[in-house]
């Protein structure tokens, strides 16, 4: 199983361990899930919960309280996309820099930052700004959790570790928008939303407190650009992210006309104001 993982995702060093090129000095790692409760359960699903907050409040806001139409709307959600498309790319040198946890950290206070801005956003780009620094702050936690639980836990318990985050991300899904609603159906849109950097400095604060430091990371010379990423993974590029992409992007449009079509239907008076 490590010789075929290590094999579909670097072919061209046969040393690699990391989907970067970053290099690492051995770390004693985490043999049972039990184990990862509170370094990276809890703060994963506060982040998540966070995260959904959002979806459906995002939209009622530009609706609502910006008077955005829904292409303009549409725009302003976008940038979250590209800013997540454009930290993926300095990923592997943030990593390298700050470390797993550092990344994850920097993340969480970023997250925290946008996701408060996005509550307080103006206009149409003010919010795409901060949808942009959302997306960004997004793509360092998840890339600095991802490294984590590669040097942190133990192989044969990797795979298991994984599949339960993705059950409490699945969770969080659920648990995130009946909190923000919930408060916003009280109080509007915008303090729905105020509970976003809550749940999100909550989970930083977790990280700090409960995941422990891997070994500090180092560049790796000679890593492979993206061009020769790209010519040795043609195939998989050309079939499986595209069905990935299509995938994304009937996702994100779902996420966004459900709550249009909400707002369009809902008779609350308190998501027609700030």
């Amino acid at each position: 199983m490590r010789e075929v993982e290590l094999a579909t995702l670097s072919p061209l060093h046969e040393d690699a361990d990391e989907p970067s090129d970053v290099a690492r000095a051995p770390t004693p790692r985490i043999g049972t899930l039990a184990a990862l409760a509170l370094p990276l359960y809890l703060p994963s699903t506060l982040f998540s919960m966070a995260k959904a907050i959002t979806v459906p409040l995002v939209p009622l806001l530009a609706r609502r309280a910006l008077g955005l139409d829904d292409r303009a709307i549409g725009v302003a959600l976008s940038a979250q996309g590209v800013g997540k498309v454009a930290c993926n790319f300095g990923g592997a040198r943030a990593i390298a820099a700050l470390g797993d946890r550092g990344t994850l950290l920097l993340g969480a206070g970023a997250m925290a930052a946008a996701t408060l801005a996005i509550a307080g956003a103006p206009g149409g780009a003010a919010l795409a700004a901060a949808e942009f620094a959302f997306g960004a702050a997004l793509s360092l936690q998840q890339l600095g959790r991802q490294s984590w639980v590669r040097v942190a836990v133990a192989d044969a318990t990797r795979g298991r570790a994984m599949a339960l985050l993705g059950t409490w991300a699945r969770v969080a899904s659920v648990l995130g928008p009946l909190v923000g609603g919930g408060v916003a159906a009280g109080c509007g849109p915008r303090a729905g939303l105020a509970a976003a950097p809550v749940l999100a400095a909550l989970g930083g604060a977790a990280a700090r407190a409960k995941m422990p430091a891997t070994a500090a990371a180092a560049p790796r010379g000679g890593g492979a650009g993206y061009g020769e990423v790209v010519a040795h993974h043609c195939w998989p590029l050309a079939t499986t992210a595209l069905w990935g992409l299509l995938l994304f992007v009937l996702r994100t449009a779902r996420d966004l006309a459900v709550p249009l079509r909400a707002a369009q239907e809902s008779e609350i008076p308190n998501f027609k104001g700030s």
